[in-house]
């Protein structure tokens, strides 16, 4: 943790993850109160999380593979 505070593209990484952990605990609760259904079948919780996953997914991938400071080693 210490090396993704140290530099920028690190925080970044943070703060999304921060603010996504921040929506689900403050909206999602709300989200979860609508009673629509995505495609038919999958809950409107569900599918928020499932956005999540994706977000932090491309998240990982584009701090791992292209800004982690120990890749050349």
């Amino acid at each position: 943790m210490r090396e993704m505070t140290k530099h920028g593209p690190g925080r970044v990484f943070i703060a999304v993850l921060a603010l996504t952990l921040l929506f689900i605990l403050f909206v999602l609760p709300f989200i979860a109160s609508n009673k629509h259904l995505f495609f038919g079948w999958i809950p409107t919780v569900w599918f928020v999380c499932i956005i999540f996953l994706f977000v932090w997914a491309v998240a990982c991938g584009i701090y791992l593979y292209r800004y982690w400071p120990y890749r050349d080693i």
